[in-house]
């Protein structure tokens, strides 16, 4: 991915079909549809996987008068919202970084600009001189609390903007009193006061420290007039038929340090550079691997953050489990800190009874929401029944172990379905890149690995060798 997002080409937007790269399912399009019935203010509350990305920009792009757009969410997925806008309908969007703009490098002609909640206040002057017509709330749920300083700057920005689509897949209304500040930016001519609202739905309560307002009261009635005037609500088991039995997703992700990244990928292409291609001895390639395979864990370690921050999404929006593949044990024991009390452990080192019992115990424990596997001690002999999600925190060098590690949801999904959702969460412009775009064109489990085979296909480690180093201007010695 290259990170000039200048390169995007601009879209003139309004015009034909022919700039929408991606057909919709039905849903999607009776849901775009029913967010154009309420005004363009809407809050898209599916569950995660049902493409809430693809619906909202479906809208936007129906709506060419509802310019400019200013696209809110966690700094995680910053880049997926760039991607998305590009890959779906051509939308050229600029990524707002650092804490405060800077004097000079702000582009004023973009139609779609993305910036994350923790930034949000310094940007509020400039983003406010932009007139925005639409302002989408990405994981709205960040800002439910309306005592938080990033809540009162969304909420600032939305104040006398047309069109305010609210996203996120979290059943928020089983605490009422949560929902209110999103409700209140979404429609604030439905829920202007909080203290109104929370008498009809929290069941408030005096305590000597002061009103408790988490309790819940007639949900019934929430749940229909939210339906009836701003709410979208979909469960993935409603539209199964319309889905594909496999989606395959990657999720671009910043990493913590570029710096340090670039550093040691200089380091290495320098080395990289001066081999000959054609020494293919065990000896010279196993020097090679080993350079490689530290860029590539150095890729996982700094993307940490950004990976953690998406499986937080994940489990906050759905109900569901997850299987995480990873390949290198220290980011298995930082998710399994992480995650420690709702989570199962398969590596090498779990071997026999230990193995079954942690297979097991994610199955059939509903409160075991998620599976932390090596890609080559977890990916075989045992199927994930009740579990239709799997994301990859770290690329195999094989093209074929991801295929058996995604085969444990394939075929099987909830209630017996056959839809399961394959996710690749990828460290941006890394060796990681290269090498899921590499797997991704495969359509075949590749026979040679790193030293086996011959034919006309080179096998994967040679691809990405070759394809790491040209990419910064060298070429391979022959």
């Amino acid at each position: 991915m290259n990170n000039d997002n200048k390169t995007v080409q601009k879209s003139t937007f309004g015009q034909t079909s022919k700039h929408q790269h991606t057909k919709p399912y039905l849903f999607q399009r009776e849901d775009a549809a029913r967010i154009e019935q309420f005004g363009g203010r809407c809050l898209l509350s599916s569950e995660m996987g049902l493409g809430k990305t693809l619906t909202t920009l479906l809208w936007a792009f129906r709506n060419p008068e509802a310019r400019p757009v200013i696209i809110v969410c966690p700094a995680s997925i910053k880049w997926n919202w760039q991607k998305e806008c590009a890959t779906h309908f051509n939308f050229r969007a600029e990524i707002l970084q650092g804490t405060r703009p800077s004097q000079g490098g702000i582009p004023y002609d973009a139609s779609f600009y993305i910036i994350n909640y923790d930034i949000l206040g310094p940007w509020l002057p400039f983003l406010r001189s932009l007139y925005p017509k639409l302002i989408i709330l990405d994981e709205c749920h960040f800002c439910v609390n309306r005592k938080a300083k990033r809540s009162r700057f969304t909420k600032e920005l939305c104040v006398n903007v047309p069109h305010v689509i609210a996203v996120s897949g979290t059943p928020l209304t089983n605490r009422p009193a949560e929902l209110w500040q999103v409700l209140s930016i979404v429609r604030p001519d439905l829920y202007p006061n909080f203290f109104i609202y929370a008498y009809e739905f929290t069941n408030p309560r005096r305590k000597p420290w002061g009103v408790d307002y988490s309790g819940a009261a007639n949900l019934d009635v929430l749940h229909s007039r939210l339906s009836n005037t701003m709410m979208i609500r979909r469960r993935k088991a409603e539209v199964l038929s319309q889905l594909p039995p496999k989606q395959n997703i990657v999720v671009p992700l910043e990493i913590e340090n570029r710096k340090e990244y670039e550093a040691a990928e200089r380091d290495i292409i320098a080395w990289l550079a001066k081999q000959s291609q054609l020494r293919a001895k065990r000896a010279a390639r196993a020097e090679q691997l080993a350079k490689m395979n530290h860029l590539k864990m150095l890729a996982g370690k700094l993307k940490l953050k950004s990976v953690i921050g998406w499986i937080d999404s994940f489990l906050e929006e759905s109900e569901e489990k997850i299987i995480l593949f990873a390949v290198h044990k220290e980011i298995v024991h930082t998710l399994e800190t992480r995650y420690k009390g709702q989570c199962t452990v398969v590596t090498g080192d779990v071997v026999g009874k230990q193995r079954q019992q942690a297979f097991e115990s994610f199955v059939k424990n509903p409160k075991i929401r998620v599976f932390i596997g090596n890609t080559r001690a977890a990916g075989v002999g045992w199927s994930a029944k009740g579990c239709s999600t799997v994301a990859f925190v770290e690329m195999d060098w094989t093209p074929g172990i991801h295929s058996q590690c995604a085969d444990r949801v394939h075929g099987i999904g909830r209630g017996g379905a056959g839809q399961s959702s394959i996710y690749y969460l990828i460290a941006r412009d890394t060796l990681e890149e290269h090498l899921c775009q590499m797997i991704q064109k495969k359509q075949k489990i590749l026979a040679a690995t790193l030293d086996g085979g011959e034919g006309e296909d080179l096998p994967i480690f040679d691809q990405l060798m070759d394809a790491l180093v040209t990419d910064k201007g060298f070429q391979l010695t022959v």
